[in-house]
């Protein structure tokens, strides 16, 4: 169901492409899905200071400002409480200045109890009477600021079920869960030519470098394969264009390349780096895409993506994973953190071609009610009935 008039909307998150990320990319979808519907949007998201005008097949407005970046308000929140004051009031200001020039009838927060609580307070002190929606995507990390989630939103919305048991609130609240562009997350299509040089299988684990991300368990089930007389090659995502700690990144890293080493499966590790708007070419050029995080996935778009495009997910089996992956139909799910469930799952698809053509046939019909059209249309009544 589409609003029945153009509603202007403020989208508030922490980054935005080029940093690479889940909550990112749905919040760059979800801008260009609803400018694409008539609606006029402005994202404000952390960033050195630019401003995207918006204009073409993209028109939507991207204010980019450092305070309200991941890494300036973890070091504002270090530095003491009158730090904390003053940059609540530095945000206040910029945002004071974006409803002045945009005049919103809602504003949209993502993940707002994350890193930093000054940031909530600035958008809930300054909105007025404009209704402010947070979504919760995130439940993993040291930074979070459950008390957020009982301040006077107009509604929260969580993207599992599982995210709103973890992380209960007080506020109005429903689930709805995150949708992908089906129009590019297709089976047909181009392939990334990067992939399909490699030697095959093509194993993608498409994660940031993060410990939680379990690529490390990826390395290890590669090794397993190796031995089971499989030597795939596995490709991870190389960018360091995200809103984590860059130290963090780096020693990571090198650990995983320590381990490749020490597992002798250097020469099968890949790492690249992906545009958003190609990911897609990715998951096509893959044999099987892994997710095997080893802390609960708080819904995760790279399963329904996998799913959609014709790629067999080997998954973890927990958090929002279970509400997406229908084991041994749609997918496989695995205990967290077992290198050697991974393998097993993988090699029982590799080695059985029927079996993989039914689980893609399921996949791609099960991803269709996940669609970024279906998740507008609810997002629209929601905000419809807010700003009524």
């Amino acid at each position: 169901m589409a609003c029945s008039r153009v509603v202007r909307i403020l989208q508030i998150s922490h980054a935005f492409p080029p940093t690479f990320g889940g909550v990112e990319s749905h919040v760059h979808d979800l801008a260009r899905g609803l400018a694409a519907r008539g609606h006029e949007v402005t994202c404000l998201v952390g960033g050195d200071g630019e401003q995207d005008a918006g204009q073409g097949a993209d028109p939507i407005r991207v204010v980019r400002h450092p305070a309200i970046r991941v890494q300036d308000l973890l070091a504002v929140e270090r530095q003491g409480p009158e730090a904390v004051s003053r940059a609540r009031g530095q945000v206040a200001r910029v945002l004071r200045g974006i409803f002045d020039a945009h005049k919103p009838d809602v504003v949209h927060v993502h993940n707002a109890h994350h890193f930093s609580g000054l940031l909530a307070e600035a958008v809930l002190g300054e909105a007025s009477a404009t209704p402010v929606v947070d979504t919760v995507h995130d439940r993993v990390g040291e930074y979070l600021r459950p008390e957020v989630l009982n301040l006077p939103w107009a509604h929260v919305l969580y993207a599992s079920h599982y995210l709103l048991e973890a992380l209960p609130t007080r506020c109005h609240h429903s689930v709805l869960w995150l949708g992908i562009d089906l129009t590019r997350f297709t089976p047909e299509g181009p392939s990334d030519p990067r992939l399909a040089t490699l030697p095959k299988p093509v194993l993608f684990h498409p994660a940031r470098l993060l410990r939680w991300k379990g690529i490390h368990v990826s390395i290890a089930a590669l090794a397993l394969l190796r031995q089971a007389g499989v030597p795939a090659s596995l490709v991870l995502c190389g960018s360091s264009e995200i809103v984590d700690d860059q130290d963090e990144l780096r020693a990571y890293r090198q650990e995983l390349g320590q381990l490749a080493d020490r597992l002798s499966v250097s020469d099968q590790v890949h790492f690249e780096i992906f545009e958003r708007d190609r990911m897609h070419e990715a998951y096509r050029a893959s044999d099987l895409v892994w997710y095997p995080t080893v802390d609960p996935e708080p819904f995760g778009l790279v399963p329904l993506e996998a799913m959609a495009t014709g790629s067999v997910i080997v998954a973890s089996d927990s958090g929002g994973i279970r509400e997406t992956v229908d084991d041994g139909r749609t997918g496989f799910r695995v205990p967290a953190g077992d290198a050697s469930a991974l393998a097993a799952a993988s090699l029982l698809v590799l080695r059985d071609p029927e079996l993989r053509d039914i689980i893609i046939r399921e996949a791609v019909r099960h991803s269709e009610q996940f669609g970024l059209d279906c998740y507008l249309d609810a997002l629209e009544h929601l905000y419809e009935s807010l700003v009524a």
